[in-house]
């Protein structure tokens, strides 16, 4: 299943609908040019032996084909080793929703339900649910790709925890888009929903242990979001910052998870995958989900490095979002233009708030600063605070551009 054009043609002897496309071992440019053509555009070229976005290029019309096929395989073989490529129809403003299974070596396979993960950049994930607002009024769907996702796994004998992609229209057509033979950074959201542990379970089936969890007795209660914390630039592209962590502050709620992979005094470099974080919440109802995740995100702070977290803010509270309408072209639809709204705060104001913040912190630290050769012994005197206020200004002002 880590080959992407086998896995689609395995799915085909399963029955397990999958997007139209040209599945053969051909190269060649002139070959492909000719499937792009039969399968009609626009089309998408895809990497064979990975994800992630790489070696992945939309294609709209014959124009763009050739430097499309070439830039797919070079990036395709930087990635994966390997340069193949093939070639799908392109399902526009699709959602992207996952199906969780557990196998066992005995022949039993489970579904966990759906994670909806339409929020992307650069084809990439940035923020994944459970359970999806697209099946709010489509339950028996839920059970329809859930029953796909399973017949996926038995048809390739697979074990253990995996991940079955599926492409949704807005009709509620879904096709089968790969399976990841792994466990996800977003599995954390099926645990809070679920309450199985999919990491032990893991265990528990290469140990050759079978699968106790019941298909008709697995359910899900309430509703849980993941954000992922990047160090990048939403305001270029989306694009990798590097930089060192002067200091961070991370929230600590109940229903509230966060697994971070850095601290203060940590550098950031561009080579490595820019995901510093992610944020899980889990509570009764979506629109309590949303709440919980953007009070979150008010109380995350990482100084000295560019991230995305305002911008999630941002998306969280986009009246699109609220509604569940959300696609993979969501941010292009709503955020192309997007700029920090910090960006236009008069430094009068950023200053303010850095005092107001000394402030708020300073209530009860004593220092004993010398400022024109006089000691600070007055505890009402605004010196008391003045080493809690440079503080407080740099935190603000660390996160503006140096202009």
């Amino acid at each position: 299943m880590g080959d992407k054009v086998a896995a689609r043609k395995r799915m085909i002897e399963a029955d397990v609908p999958i997007i139209p496309g040209y599945n053969g071992g051909s190269q060649s440019y002139s070959f492909l040019k000719k499937q792009a053509h039969r399968i009609g555009f626009p089309v998408i070229i895809k990497a064979s032996g990975g994800g992630g976005g790489k070696g992945m290029r939309i294609i709209q019309d014959k124009k763009e084909f050739k430097s499309a096929y070439e830039a797919a395989r070079r990036e395709a073989r930087a990635a994966f080793g390997v340069p193949d490529i093939y070639i799908e129809k392109y399902i526009d403003n699709p959602r992207h929703i996952e199906i969780q299974i557990l196998g066992d070596n005995q022949g039993n396979v489970v579904h966990l339900f759906e994670r909806e993960c339409s929020i992307q950049r650069r084809y990439q994930k940035i923020i994944e649910e459970t359970p999806s607002p697209f099946f709010e009024r489509r339950p028996q769907l839920r059970e329809t790709m859930g029953e796909a996702a399973i017949n996926a796994a038995k048809a390739v004998g697979y074990t253990n925890a995996g991940t079955v992609e599926f492409v949704v229209s807005s009709d509620g057509s879904f096709y089968f888009l790969e399976m990841n033979t792994r466990l996800q950074v977003e599995h954390a959201i099926t645990e809070a929903t679920t309450g199985i542990d999919l990491v032990k379970w893991q265990i528990r089936i290469a140990s050759g242990q079978p699968l106790t969890p019941i298909q008709d007795k697995i359910t899900q209660y309430g509703h849980a979001l993941e954000v992922r914390i990047y160090a990048e630039d939403p305001q270029n592209n989306f694009l990798p910052c590097a930089g060192t962590v002067l200091e961070v502050q991370f929230p600590e709620s109940p229903g509230v998870r966060h697994d971070a992979g850095f601290q203060a005094g940590d550098k950031i470099s561009t080579y490595y995958d820019p995901m510093l974080a992610k944020l899980i919440v889990h509570s009764e109802s979506r629109q309590d989900s949303i709440r919980k995740m953007a009070f979150a995100l008010s109380n995350y702070a990482a100084l000295g490095i560019t991230t995305n977290v305002e911008f999630l803010r941002e998306v969280l509270a986009h009246p699109a979002f609220k509604r569940g309408w959300t696609t993979t072209h969501f941010i292009k639809n709503y955020f192309s233009n997007w700029t920090s709204v910090m960006d236009k705060a008069p430094i009068e104001a950023l200053l303010a708030a850095a005092v107001f913040e000394a402030m708020e912190n300073g209530a009860g630290v004593e220092m004993n600063n010398e400022v024109n050769g006089y000691t600070d012994v007055d505890p009402f005197s605004p010196w008391k605070y003045a080493g809690k206020w440079r503080v407080g200004v740099k935190r603000i002002l660390s996160k503006f551009p140096k202009s």
